[in-house]
Order: C-alpha cells, then structure tokens, then sequence
C-alpha cells in the first residue's frame, strides 16, 4: 500500500480483504469496511498511524487482526455479528497489537486462540463474552500490563488447553461466583486459582 494514504472507504459491494492488502500503510488512520465483507484477514500489518477499526457486521469469515507495528488502540465488534461468521481469531487472534488498550469481543465468542492477545501489553482489562469456552495455549503469555481478565459473565468453566495460557500474565481472574468451585477443580485451572476473584 501507499505510504502518503491517509483512509480508505468501500463502497456497498461484496470484498474479499487479506493478503496484505494495506501492509506498510504507514499514513492509514482510518479504514471503513463494508457490512458486506466476505472475508478480512490479516490485512494491516505496520499501519503506523492507524487508531481506531470498527468491523460491521460483516457476512463472511473474521480472521487475524494482528501484526507488529500497528498502534491501533480499540477494536469493536458488535454483538450484531451472527456467531459463526468470524473464526475466533484464529491466527494469533489479536496478537501484536502492542497500543491496543479496548477489545471489545461480541456474544457468540467462543475460542480464544493461541497467542490471543499476546504482547498487548497496553491492555489493562478484557472482557469476555459469556460464550467463550476455550482457551488456547499461550492465550495471555505474555501481557505484562494485564490486570484484569474477566470471565464473570460465563456460564460454564472454558476448557484451558494448557497453563501457559497465562504465563508472563499477572492479571486477576474474575469468574462468577456460582461456578467457583467447579472453575478450581477444571483441568488446568488449579494452577491459576490463586489468582482468582469471585463476582
């Protein structure tokens, strides 16, 4: 992409986004993309000067939003996506964001990927939808600046694949008080509980 662009629109057509379509966009601040989007994955890397993405609700497939040098520093999904158009992040889900500092996640969120939001160590708080129910290896590891994880809205335990989801991770884990003690005794998660905050 050009480094002097500064913002791009889609009209209301139907668009498949990937293959580093806007990499090295260094001027980018703003991108608008159609509710119509087909798929959208792993589009921006080193967008220096982008803030702010806020993805519509979009028809097609939701892949990886990360890579190194974006500062961008909120994401919004809305809950109006229909579960199952997005693919939980799947690769590295929102890993490298290192500015990002708000993810808001939509219900009908279920997997956190590996190396979810790995080095977003501007991230302070996330939380998650009460459909997320699996968490990948290396999830949180590592986010130094994490301090709350906040699980309260669940309604069942989510399977922890392995416990160096949350290595190099500090954060308090917040859970819902009703599924405590079944959230200690779940497969991995004895390793964390120290760490955890009822609500």
């Amino acid at each position: 992409a050009s480094n002097s662009l500064t913002g791009c629109v889609f009209p209301r057509s139907n668009y498949d986004i990937g293959g580093y379509m806007f990499q090295m966009a260094a001027a980018m601040r703003f991108i608008s993309l159609p509710p119509n989007l087909n798929t959208f994955s792993n589009f921006m890397g080193k967008c220096d000067a982008l803030k702010r993405l806020n993805i519509p609700n979009i028809t097609g497939a939701l892949s990886t939003l990360g890579g190194v040098g974006i500062n961008i520093e909120k994401i919004y999904i809305p809950d109006s996506m229909e579960p199952g158009r997005y693919s939980s992040g799947d690769n590295r889900g929102f890993a490298n964001n290192q500015f990002l500092k708000e993810l808001r996640l939509p219900e009908g969120w279920k997997t956190l990927s590996s190396s979810f939001v790995a080095n977003d160590n501007a991230l302070e708080k996330l939380e998650f939808p009460s459909t997320v129910n699996k968490i990948s290896s290396y999830a949180f590891n590592p986010t130094y600046g994490l301090k709350i994880i906040d699980f309260s809205k669940c309604t069942e335990v989510p399977t922890l694949q392995n416990i160096n989801a949350f290595t190099n991770c500090f954060a308090e884990i917040w859970i819902p008080a009703s599924l405590y003690d079944e959230w200690i005794t779940a497969t991995n998660w004895a390793n964390v509980k120290n760490t955890f905050v009822a609500k």
